[in-house]
């Protein structure tokens, strides 16, 4: 009984940061939604309810599971949910504002084209793939989270939390793949929704992901133990055998 009651008492709780943040994360996709089909005007597309719906079932249930399954993933939430945190990077906060303003553009100009002005006709049948891929790259971020307590939103070195580097899972593959599941996300919506045009702002979005591993890479390198050891031995940053 004992034994049970400490396990009890250590097991993380969502605080209302990390409430919050969960509901930022569905939220957006929400909202996305919202700005794809405002874009185009009409309800009756269904290739953006495939897709949307579809990555919203699949992300509420894969959440669920993770949280449950591995509950150490609650203290990153909770920490994902924190604003304004000392030490994130000038760069990054740039970063972000610019990502935020591209997931604005992407949605839009995606329902503009599909459903509005039919400038661009993605072949209908790479539609299902293309929102297998997103949903598979959702599982390598899960995955990410369930080995790294520090995957934190903004890009610093968390000396107040005790960084030490990760090497398991999938940081044994890559050694930024959140970046590398963003990146895969960001270009297999364009044919998910039925949009070539959307390509254009989601190759800005992993251009800016690419420039963001980069310079996070070049922060670890200089202020993180380890990572020069790590990165060593794990080569590459998105993509095995090229970068």
């Amino acid at each position: 009984m004992a034994s049970t009651t400490a396990e009890a008492a250590s097991t993380p709780r969502l605080t209302s940061s990390g409430v919050a943040r969960l509901i930022t994360v569905f939220a957006t996709l929400v909202v996305e939604a919202a700005l794809f089909f405002g874009g185009a005007g009409s309800l009756a597309l269904p290739r953006g309810w495939a897709y949307y719906g579809g990555l919203l079932a699949y992300m509420l249930s894969a959440v669920a599971v993770l949280l449950v399954r591995f509950p150490g993933v609650i203290e990153i939430v909770n920490e994902r949910g924190k604003l304004n945190k000392a030490g994130v990077k000038r760069w990054d906060k740039a970063f972000q504002g610019a990502y935020v303003g591209l997931l604005i553009i992407t949605p839009v100009l995606a329902g503009l084209d599909a459903g509005r002005f039919h400038w661009s006709a993605a072949p209908a049948p790479v539609a299902a793939p293309a929102l297998v891929v997103s949903a598979l790259a959702y599982t390598f971020v899960y995955w990410a989270m369930a080995v790294n307590r520090f995957a934190e939103t903004g890009v610093r070195v968390q000396v107040d939390r005790g960084q030490v580097v990760v090497s398991s899972g999938p940081y044994g593959l890559v050694r930024h793949p959140f970046y590398a599941a963003a990146i895969v996300i960001q270009l297999a919506y364009p044919p998910a929704v039925g949009s070539l045009y959307a390509f254009l702002p989601a190759l800005a979005t992993a251009g800016l992901f690419v420039w963001r591993t980069a310079r996070e890479d070049a922060t670890l390198r200089a202020e993180l133990p380890g990572y020069l050891e790590y990165a060593a031995r794990v080569r590459y940053r998105l993509l095995p055998g090229v970068w």
